[in-house]
């Protein structure tokens, strides 16, 4: 008896459970047969059955959402590792076209002027106020750079010239700075001038080329480059295109507005012209020479030209003068020979 009040729960525990086994037993052996008690009693548990069957297949169903969920996150985050693999492939290939089409176009400015040394830089750095005026490139005198050296874009337009180097840096002043200068010509009447940076021109990409003849033929549309003379720069490098030709009433000359051929908003990479500049200027100056015979010759054709027409136009003055003199003659004998008769 004290041994049953100690374990009370447990002994009525087990009571409630051999009581159940011997429900099942007795239901197992006779369940060909239905009684009463045994209708009353699944009719009663059914419910309580389904509920809970119920609740088991809700679970099933969470778990199972669980599990997709997790399935479905674990696609997403594989597809944004591939996105970012192919984003990362396509950044590679833009880089890389962009170094094709950068190698391409050194090598079809080298084509055009074998006898230039072309070193490629990129821009590291400009100042965002003075963008127009210069930059700084990521070469300097390690590979070969030094001030006064020509500057020109991947199109093979005038950017500058450098202005000051480091070892591995080098500073570009552009044609548009007011404190630049440069011998020019333009392409087709050959006049020259000089192309200077202006202080207000420089907002719109533009300079000034100035010291043009009264007579001169330029026209807006005509292309202004580099006349090669003094040796700074190569000659033949498109600078830019005329906008407008005015009057200089200050010297009695005139002077152009023209637009830059470079892109100076969006320079990226730059070549810079390497060779020595004695070289360079005495292959200019041999061509300039040639240039300068040839432009004699035919100044001395010109010249035979019109002293032979001249001296054809005086023989034919002179014929119509003579036979203007026997006419004369002649009629002054007939007018003497009526005299005699009468």
């Amino acid at each position: 008896m004290k041994f049953i009040n100690e374990h009370k729960i447990p002994v009525i525990l087990a009571g409630c459970a051999a009581v159940l086994i011997a429900i099942m037993v007795y239901f197992g052996l006779n369940s060909s047969r239905t009684t009463a008690a045994e209708d009353a009693l699944k009719s009663s548990t059914t419910p309580v059955q389904r509920f809970f069957g119920n609740i088991a297949d809700g679970f099933d169903d969470v778990f199972h959402s669980i599990g997709r969920i997790r399935e479905l996150r674990n696609r997403v985050d594989e597809l944004t590792r591939q996105n970012t693999e192919y984003e990362k492939q396509l950044l590679e290939n833009d880089g890389m076209a962009e170094e094709n089409d950068r190698l391409r176009r050194m090598l079809e400015l080298r084509d055009s002027n074998p006898d230039l040394d072309l070193t490629a830089a990129s821009v590291a750095a400009d100042e965002p106020s003075n963008w127009f005026s210069g930059f700084t490139i990521d070469k300097g005198g390690n590979s070969g750079l030094e001030a006064g050296q020509t500057v020109i874009s991947t199109d093979g337009f005038l950017v500058g010239k450098i202005s000051k180097v480091g070892a591995n840096w080098a500073e570009v002043i552009t044609i548009i700075d007011p404190g630049f200068s440069a011998g020019a010509m333009v392409e087709r009447s050959r006049d020259l001038g000089v192309a200077e940076g202006d202080s207000e021109l420089r907002y719109n990409m533009q300079f000034k080329l100035s010291y043009l003849s009264r007579a001169t033929d330029i026209q807006a549309g005509d292309y202004v480059t580099t006349t090669g003379l003094g040796g700074i720069f190569p000659s033949g490098i498109r600078i830019g295109r005329v906008a407008e030709i005015k009057d200089d009433t200050t010297n009695m000359t005139r002077y152009a507005i023209v637009d830059l051929s470079a892109d100076l908003r969006d320079v990226r990479e730059v070549f810079v012209i390497t060779n020595s500049m004695d070289v360079v200027a005495d292959e200019e100056n041999a061509n300039m020479k040639s240039a300068r015979e040839e432009a004699e010759r035919e100044q001395a054709d010109i010249d035979i030209e019109r002293a032979e027409a001249e001296s054809r136009e005086e023989s034919e003055n002179s014929g119509d003068d003579e036979s203007s003199e026997d006419e004369s003659e002649s009629d002054e004998e007939n007018n003497s020979g009526d005299t005699e008769d009468e």
